[in-house]
């Protein structure tokens, strides 16, 4: 099987590190210490700027887990939706006929799941097969793409996506000074990326033209 696209998607909201501290701190209340240990974290993540989901000054207004999460659906969905389609897009691969869709996510929750939600969205394959895969973190891209590569690898004449969205920013936790949660809030941002796989019966051509990489 063949990488025959890559696309990512991000919103429209980027802020230097800097702005995210300050902002962090105003709305978290953080005191002197907490300050002085979060703007440590900040400084040493290595990240110059990022994009948040939302604008920074609208955090404080989301608040609990329905509200984030709400936002999290609406979000993943507009995103998810704008990364797949460029990469079926540049793998030249109409929308009704990807034949199998995974998805990773770890950073909110959605029943109907986000890939069940872009069928309609995108003109899908009504008989698309689905699967949303939940819980692996950091490691999410690597396994979701070691099974697609088992789909198309099955099935060769296949075209294969995954599809990746993490809103990190919707889970940071104002009420939460911990260590773990100070970090976090220093390392990531928000988006959505998409690869779209072909098998061997496909003969795709690779990202932008060029000739296609085999994986594993």
């Amino acid at each position: 099987m063949r990488i025959a696209s890559v696309s990512s998607a991000f919103p429209t909201n980027y802020y230097r590190q800097e702005e995210i501290l300050l902002e962090l701190g105003r709305q978290w209340g953080a005191t002197a210490a907490v300050m002085s240990r979060l703007e440590a974290f900040h400084q040493r993540a290595g990240v110059r700027a990022r994009h948040l989901a939302l604008p920074k000054e609208e955090y404080q207004n989301v608040q609990g887990f329905t509200a984030r999460n709400r936002e999290y659906v609406r979000l993943a969905t507009d995103l998810g939706a704008e990364a797949l389609q460029r990469a079926l897009a540049e793998a030249e691969v109409l929308p009704e006929r990807l034949d199998a869709l995974f998805f990773v996510s770890v950073t909110g929750m959605a029943t109907p799941s986000i890939d069940a939600r872009l069928v309609n969205r995108l003109g899908l394959n009504p008989a698309i097969r689905r699967t949303p895969i939940f819980g692996l973190g950091c490691v999410a891209g690597a396994a979701g793409l070691a099974r697609a590569a088992d789909y198309a690898r099955a099935y060769p004449e296949a075209n294969v996506a995954l599809l990746a969205v993490e809103l990190c920013s919707l889970t940071w936790q104002p009420d939460d000074l911990s260590i773990p949660n100070l970090i976090a809030s220093s390392l990531f941002g928000d988006g959505a990326a998409a690869v779209v796989l072909a098998g061997e019966g496909r003969g795709a051509r690779g990202p932008r033209g060029v000739a296609s990489r085999s994986v594993f």
